[in-house]
């Protein structure tokens, strides 16, 4: 009897040992936390939500208004663009030295535009495939065109008026200020007073915004005097402006009509 008491005890103690055993690893932490989480599956998803963030910035910065934006700064154009003065094409951009010019186009050429930053443009002429740099803001979206008069017209500046009277180079009006003014033959303007009492000015040839004129005379400006001859006169060109507001004495000139002729 002893022996079966003791033998019971010994199996009671067993069972106690087995079930504490079982609590202690019931109560211990899943190596993944508190909630049972996969550390490395979660630090794995992080990484693809950062990835995907970063695809959907990079798409956002190079889909501007669906313009290819380079990172030169270029955005890629096509259409047709026209000389606005006599035009140098250059080999590179951001240069104005003359070892830069690869070739000189006359006002008023066509230009197949390529791309442009705003302050350049690429190029092309028709038949070459070489792609030259021009200032943007030296070339033109329309084309003027000009026609010649049967028989130039005498014109002289008004002796009353108040306005200078600007002579510009080619007919054309930059955007950009600088080059604006580079386009003036004298920044200054004249006045009827700074022209040579023999002067002849005569217009020869019109759009409805510019006048193609023709002077013969000696020009001063303060210590500049400049002369020209029957044989060689000065071409200028003058706004309607001047014109329109009398700075121009025009018999042909018609209010509302323009300078007269073509279009520009």
């Amino acid at each position: 009897m002893k022996k079966t008491l003791a033998i019971l005890l010994a199996l009671l103690a067993a069972a106690s040992i087995s079930l504490a055993a079982c609590d202690e690893d019931n109560e211990r932490t899943p190596i993944g936390g508190e909630n049972g989480d996969d550390i490395e599956q979660v630090e794995d998803s992080d990484d693809e939500v950062t990835e995907d963030t970063k695809d959907n910035n990079n798409e956002d910065t190079n889909d501007q208004g669906g313009e290819d934006v380079g990172s030169n700064g270029y955005v890629d154009k096509s259409g047709v663009v026209y000389a606005g003065v006599d035009l140098n094409l250059r080999t590179t951009d951001y240069s104005t030295a003359d070892s830069t010019i690869a070739k000189t186009v006359p006002f008023g050429t066509k230009l197949n535009l390529v791309a442009s930053d705003g302050t350049w443009s690429k190029v092309k002429l028709d038949g070459d495939d070489t792609v030259y740099y021009a200032l943007a803001g030296l070339t033109s979206a329309a084309q003027v065109n000009l026609t010649e008069l049967e028989e130039p017209v005498a014109i002289t500046l008004s002796e009353t008026t108040a306005n200078n009277v600007l002579f510009f180079n080619f007919p054309f009006e930059s955007e950009d200020e600088n080059l604006y003014w580079n386009n003036v033959a004298l920044a200054s303007g004249l006045k009827h007073a700074n022209l040579s009492k023999d002067y002849s000015l005569k217009k020869v040839a019109t759009s409805n915004k510019w006048a193609k004129v023709e002077f013969v005379g000696t020009i001063t400006v303060g210590s500049s005097v400049r002369t020209h001859t029957a044989e060689n006169p000065g071409v200028y060109y003058i706004k309607d402006l001047a014109f329109s507001r009398g700075d121009i004495v025009d018999p042909t000139y018609s209010s509302g009509s323009g300078v007269g002729g073509g279009q520009g």
